[in-house]
C-alpha cells in the first residue's frame, strides 16, 4: 500500500474517532441545539426585519433572542412550577385515592380488585415522588441546557443564511430546494398547526376546568394539550373518563359541564388546526406517531417536534432514490 493511500485511510480513521468524541461531548445538549435551530428558523423573518432597520446583525440577533426567552422560557418556568405543585397535591390527596377506590368497589365486591387498586395507587404515588425528586435534581442541568439553547439561538440567527446555503450545497440529492421547502413546511405544520392549537386548547381547558371547579386543572389541561401531538388519541381520552368519574361521584352538574367543555375543546382541534395549516405539508399520521414516541424518548419534550421532522425528512430523501409508483395517502 502506497504511503499516500495509507495516509488517506489514517486520516479517515482519525476523523471518525474525533467525530465520535465530538458526538459524546454534545450528546447531552443535542436537544437544546436542535431546539435553538428550530426557533431560529421560526423567528428568522423577525430578525431579518430588525436587522434591515438597525443595520446591525448582532444587536438584532441579541434582541430577538431576548424576546424569545421572554416569550418561551418564562412561561415554561411557570408551567414546571404549576405542574410540580399539582403533582405533589395529587400525591398527598389520600381522600381522592380513597374515593376512587370506593367508587370502583361499589360496582364489585372483589377483594382481589381492592388489593390491586391499593397496590396500584401506591406504585403510582411512589413513581411520581421519584420523578419529582429527579426533576429537582435536574434543575441545574436544565438551566444549563436552556443557556446553551439561548447561546446557540443567538449564533444561528447570525449565521442562518450562510448555514442554509452550505447545507443546500452539501445535500447529496438533486431536489435540494424541494427538500428544504418540505422541512420548512413540516416545521410549520407541526409547530403552527399542532403547537398553536395545543396552546389554545390548554388555555380553554384550564379556564373551563377552573370554572367547573375541577381539582388540579393544570395537569388535566396540559395532558389535553399534549394529546394534540399524538394521532388518534385526542382530548376525549382525558375529558371523557373525567366526566364519567364525576358522574359516578354523583356530581351530575360537573359531569355535564365537562362534556360541554370537552366538545368545545375537541371542536377546536378538529376545525382550527386544518385552518392554520392550510395547504402546507401534511405528514402521515403513522410518521407523526412514531416520531413523537421515539422523539420524546431520545430528545425529551422537544422530541414532539424533532422526531416527526427527522422521520419525514428521511422518507422524503428515500423517495427521491426509490420513488413509488403510487403514493400512500394520509
Amino acid at each position: 500500500m502506497e504511503k499516500k493511500e495509507f495516509n488517506k485511510y489514517y486520516l479517515l480513521v482519525f476523523l471518525a474517532i474525533l467525530s465520535y468524541l465530538a458526538y459524546l461531548i454534545i450528546k447531552p445538549y443535542i436537544a437544546a441545539i436542535l431546539s435553538a435551530a428550530i426557533l431560529a428558523y421560526l423567528f428568522y423573518p423577525l430578525h431579518k426585519k430588525i436587522r434591515n432597520k438597525i443595520k446591525s446583525e448582532r444587536i438584532s440577533a441579541l434582541f430577538v433572542t431576548l424576546v424569545i426567552i421572554l416569550i418561551i422560557f418564562i412561561p415554561l418556568g411557570f408551567i414546571a412550577n404549576s405542574l410540580f405543585q399539582e403533582s405533589v397535591s395529587i400525591i398527598n390527596n389520600k381522600q381522592l385515592i380513597e374515593d376512587t377506590k370506593q367508587i370502583i368497589l361499589s360496582y364489585t365486591s372483589s377483594k382481589e380488585l381492592s388489593h390491586y387498586i391499593s397496590e396500584g395507587t401506591k406504585v403510582t404515588s411512589e413513581y411520581i415522588k421519584r420523578q419529582a425528586s429527579v426533576f429537582i435534581l435536574s434543575v441545574a442541568n436544565t438551566f444549563l441546557s436552556l443557556f446553551i439553547a439561548a447561546f446557540a439561538l443567538y449564533y444561528f440567527l447570525i449565521i442562518g443564511e450562510y448555514l442554509i446555503k452550505n447545507i443546500r450545497e452539501a445535500l447529496p440529492i438533486k431536489k435540494k430546494d424541494e427538500l428544504l421547502t418540505h422541512i420548512g413546511d413540516s416545521i410549520f405544520s407541526i409547530l403552527y398547526g399542532s403547537f398553536v392549537t395545543a396552546i389554545i386548547m390548554f388555555l380553554v381547558s384550564l379556564i373551563g376546568f377552573k370554572l367547573i371547579g375541577i381539582n388540579n386543572p393544570f395537569i388535566f389541561s396540559l395532558i389535553i394539550a399534549i394529546s394534540v401531538f399524538i394521532p388518534l388519541l385526542g382530548p376525549a381520552v382525558i375529558w371523557g373518563p373525567l366526566a364519567v368519574f364525576k358522574y359516578l361521584q354523583n356530581h351530575l352538574d360537573q359531569a355535564i359541564a365537562i362534556v360541554i367543555l370537552g366538545l368545545i375543546v375537541s371542536g377546536i382541534e378538529t376545525f382550527l388546526r386544518p385552518k392554520i395549516i392550510g395547504n402546507k405539508s401534511k405528514i402521515h399520521p403513522i410518521i407523526v406517531l412514531l416520531g413523537v414516541i421515539g422523539g420524546i424518548k431520545i430528545f425529551g419534550f422537544i422530541g414532539l417536534i424533532i422526531g416527526p421532522i427527522i422521520l419525514s425528512v428521511l422518507i422524503t430523501i428515500i423517495k427521491e432514490y426509490f420513488p413509488l409508483k403510487n403514493e400512500i395517502q394520509s
